[in-house]
């Protein structure tokens, strides 16, 4: 998986993904209990 576009470490790509992804589930993840807390009361 050679990209010609990447000049940066596959290493530093993943964690910049990974970092993505949490913060993507992890917004996700407050607008449901969000949700969840408004609908219990």
């Amino acid at each position: 998986m050679d990209d010609p576009n990447t000049t940066q470490d596959p290493g530093d790509a993943e964690l910049r993904v990974r970092l993505v992804l949490i913060h993507a589930l992890h917004t996700e993840a407050e607008k449901l209990l969000g949700v969840k807390a408004e609908q219990s009361e």
